[in-house]
């Protein structure tokens, strides 16, 4: 089981992936919020790991970033995309 360290790291190192996505594509905050309709507060806080995005704000960022969800297996190595 995660500690709650362990999942504000990764909560903000998926953060920290979405901002660097965002800005390759030369994307703004301002741009990325009126894209995804979320507020540009939000969406700071999601990329420093300070809020969890939900299911559905994350949907919403990958698809303007061109993205998708993948999900790896941690014991069988098994990939599915979302």
């Amino acid at each position: 089981m995660l500690t709650k360290e362990e999942i504000i790291k990764r909560r903000s190192a998926i953060g920290k992936t979405i901002a660097d996505m965002r800005k390759e594509r030369g994307l703004s905050t301002h741009q990325m919020s009126a894209l995804t309709n979320l507020t540009r507060a939000n969406l700071h806080k999601i990329e420093y790991g300070k809020a969890a995005p939900t299911l559905d704000s994350l949907i919403k960022i990958v698809d303007v970033l061109g993205e998708d969800i993948v999900i790896q297996g941690k014991y069988d190595n098994e990939t599915k995309q979302v």
